[in-house]
């Protein structure tokens, strides 16, 4: 009997990365790993990095928006643009990609009040953006146009964001993030 459920676990085990590589080589699936604080705490990278918490980087997953329009509250990947060199002055991340949070999506109006974001004239409920790492910055609504994403980090205090550099065109986006998969104590779905 023992034989039999680890021959069925070896086998689900096998096509599940199976079915993973199929995806990455198809170009529908890709890895990441968090190379900032950026996101913290909702994607942690390691320390001695600043600002990071953890030993270890998390690992993320990320898929490509094959059905479905990238929509506010996605976490996703994307090609980092131009102007976050010269304005952040930062480097093109992990493989030139970022990893944000969209809060505004194409139609939409995002600015910021002493720290809140704004969308459309109503205060954005973002619970997964702790007090401690929000900023005081406040600048006037934006439009989002057609076909672009208003993208911030969920460490504000620490994120070069469009708040900086502008928004994202669709054709710069990797895909959402779907899960973290490494560290094991951290494996999760977004």
């Amino acid at each position: 009997m023992l034989w039999r459920a680890l021959v069925w676990l070896a086998t689900v085990v096998g096509l599940a990365v199976a079915a993973l590589v199929a995806l990455s080589l198809l170009g529908i699936l890709h890895l990441y790993s968090t190379p900032s604080s950026s996101m913290e705490p909702t994607f942690r990278c390691a320390r001695p990095g600043p600002g990071c918490s953890a030993t270890e980087g998390d690992r993320v997953a990320v898929l490509d928006y094959l059905v479905t329009e990238p929509g506010r509250g996605d976490l996703i990947a994307f090609h980092t643009p131009p102007a976050a060199l010269a304005r952040c002055g930062v480097g093109v991340g992990v493989g030139g990609t970022f990893l944000k949070r969209i809060v505004g999506v194409p139609g939409d109006r995002v600015g910021e009040d002493a720290g809140r974001i704004v969308v459309n004239g109503e205060p954005l409920d973002e619970p997964y953006v702790p007090a401690s790492e929000r900023d005081a910055r406040s600048f006037p609504a934006v439009a989002v146009t057609d076909g672009s994403y208003f993208v911030l980090g969920d460490n504000r205090s620490s994120s070069c964001d469009s708040r900086a550099w502008g928004l994202v065109p669709r054709d710069t986006i990797v895909g959402r993030v779907v899960a973290v998969y490494w560290p094991f104590r951290r494996i999760a779905r977004r």
